[in-house]
């Protein structure tokens, strides 16, 4: 009886630590789209890259139904951002551990770098597990939905 019991044990010792590893957070899915009018639309924090796509080409298009929508980058556990000198977009995808203010600073950076001159952020986004917190922190009002899948937009650049 005591050589079962053994085995057994055993395989309960192994299960128990491997309890103790922290499971690994869902991956979160963001895109950026972009109108045949220069605005910007971002979507992040979604289980898929298909539903970060369909969101944000969703408002783009319910934004402005006369444009071409086209997606112009898919993200996964990082932060994206576009910035602008003139009619120059310069647009600057994060490494996985960077956060929003570096990827922000290296869009400005190359921005400044490629065009000689000043330039703007026109919109970051952050799809990480550390936004996600960030964003559970905001307070809504009342009438508010909860932030479930963030939308950013931004007004264009070129006159129509």
């Amino acid at each position: 009886m005591a050589q079962r019991l053994v085995p057994g044990l055993l395989v309960f010792v192994a299960c128990a630590a491997a309890s103790d590893t922290p499971p690994k957070p869902p991956d979160l899915h963001g895109a950026l789209i972009v109108s045949s009018n220069y605005r910007y639309y971002a979507s992040i924090q979604y289980a898929s890259g298909s539903e970060a796509r369909r969101s944000a080409l969703a408002s783009c298009k319910a934004d402005e139904p006369q444009a071409t929508c086209t997606v112009y980058a898919n993200f996964k556990n990082q932060c994206i951002a576009v910035a602008a000198n003139g009619p120059h977009h310069f647009v600057a995808t994060g490494k996985e551990d960077w956060d929003r203010q570096r990827t922000r600073d290296f869009s400005l950076q190359l921005c400044r770098e490629k065009s000689g001159s000043e330039c703007r952020l026109l919109i970051s986004a952050c799809s990480t597990q550390a936004q996600k917190v960030e964003d559970q922190g905001i307070k809504t009002d009342s009438g508010s939905p909860e932030i479930e899948g963030f939308q950013a937009r931004l007004s264009p650049l070129v006159p129509r």
